[in-house]
């Protein structure tokens, strides 16, 4: 099964996975009429990240930069009506466009920040099947990558965007600093 309005090149390989109209921010689209708020008190957002903010912001979202927390590790890029969201992009004028591997690496990187995640491609040559294909890469890694609640992917001529299905997380957890994680087959 394809998922809908897709090219139909990744069958429902990620069966965590569904197709969405709203990134899945948790704060189930109930704004009032109206643009949201944009604040960039915390720490100025990159041209790529100031594009996702204000397009965050225009369809209702609250949306906050996050202060960069030196030796804090990796945090998320933008906070939206509470949730941490993570943005990563491709730069416009690459010299090839993304491969699906790259796709995955992006998704990969950025989920050790937030379990929300913007890919922006535009002006990269980034597609909509190679961005299927990344998708349908990172769920086949399992939990050799972190889990992820939402992806919405951003380029020329498409929006795309998933989130992991109702009672199901779209990766088992990966155990923290200090917890082993079990071998499989020895019980550890």
């Amino acid at each position: 099964m394809s998922p809908p309005g897709g090219t139909g090149e990744v069958a429902d390989r990620a069966a965590v996975w569904r197709p969405a109209t709203d990134p899945g921010l948790g704060c189930g689209g109930g704004h009032p009429p109206g643009p949201g708020r944009l604040d960039e008190s915390a720490r100025r957002l990159s041209h790529e990240e100031l594009s996702v903010a204000q397009l965050m912001a225009a369809a209702g979202h609250d949306v906050a930069s996050l202060a960069d927390r030196r030796g804090a590790g990796r945090h998320a890029d933008l906070v939206v009506c509470g949730t941490p969201v993570e943005v990563k992009s491709f730069d416009p004028g690459r010299a090839r466009a993304p491969s699906d591997r790259s796709v995955f690496n992006k998704l990969a990187d950025a989920a050790g920040q937030a379990r929300h995640v913007v890919l922006t491609g535009w002006g990269s040559g980034l597609t909509e099947g190679t961005v299927r294909r990344g998708l349908a890469r990172y769920e086949a890694a399992g939990p050799a990558v972190p889990p992820l609640e939402s992806v919405r992917v951003l380029g020329d001529g498409f929006d795309l965007a998933w989130v992991a299905s109702p009672g199901r997380s779209a990766r088992r957890e990966v155990p923290g600093p200090g917890r082993r994680r079990a071998a499989p087959g020895l019980g550890l």
